[in-house]
């Protein structure tokens, strides 16, 4: 199933404020120190947050408000064309590839990417568009053969256009809808790492909410990712 970037845990924990719940194999996850805002965000090289609370109860950042996902604007668009979480609606991805196109930010013909860009795809290009069910483009975010492991539930899925497909059509069909946020964030620049702690809540078709604290790492090569770890609190949802 791949190298697990266990190296990455302590920095994640010791940086991200006292631990939250504890997962299967004695995986640590959970928010830390309780934060406001939809994106905090951590590393090594000191903290960033933006500050606006739980997006479900306040305005968030940027012209718009924010909205639950499926929610239709206030000109009746779809919230997906409202900038997500908080950032510019233009697509980052679409960015990156002209970066790339230009040779910017590349080593050995390698694209690298920023820190910041680094967690741009995470939070707005990936969880973004998951919370939006805008598969496609979540897809976008992928190498062709990405794996997908989940060791606190022994599964593993591969294939971008197969397996992990798949899995996310799954998502979509088992839950009404779903938010990330609460971001914490432990970036490796030069390796192209970055882990993510993070809330989680799937609303069901009876109405219900269920909330976790996960925990996910994340390598990117050459712009997008390559192979994803999730730590997953209580029942499975990526299936």
């Amino acid at each position: 199933m791949g190298e697990l970037p266990l190296g990455l845990f302590p920095r994640l924990v010791s940086e991200a404020g006292p631990p939250g719940p504890a997962l299967a194999g004695e995986v640590i996850v959970g928010s830390g120190t309780p934060r406001d805002g939809r994106r905090a965000q951590h590393d090594g090289g000191g903290s960033e947050q933006q500050e606006g609370g739980d997006p479900r109860d306040a305005p968030g950042l940027g012209d718009r408000p924010q909205r639950e996902p499926g929610q239709e604007g206030e000109d009746g668009g779809d919230v997906a064309d409202a900038p997500a979480h908080g950032r510019a609606s233009v697509s980052s991805v679409a960015a990156r590839g002209a970066a790339a196109a230009s040779g910017e930010g590349e080593e050995d013909g390698v694209r690298k990417l920023s820190r910041e860009e680094l967690i741009e795809l995470v939070v707005d290009d990936y969880f973004g568009k998951t919370d939006v069910n805008r598969l496609d483009e979540v897809l976008e975010t992928m190498q062709p053969d990405v794996t997908f492991t989940i060791p606190t539930h022994d599964v593993h899925h591969a294939g971008r256009d197969t397996g992990i497909r798949s899995m996310f059509e799954r998502l979509y069909q088992e839950h009404a809808a779903v938010w990330h946020g609460d971001f914490h964030h432990v970036v490796d620049v030069d390796e192209q790492w970055i882990s993510s702690q993070f809330t989680v809540r799937n609303t069901e078709h009876d109405g219900s909410v269920t909330e976790k604290h996960n925990c996910n790492f994340f390598e990117v090569v050459d712009g997008k990712f390559s192979r994803v770890w999730v730590y997953m609190q209580g029942e499975n949802t990526l299936n």
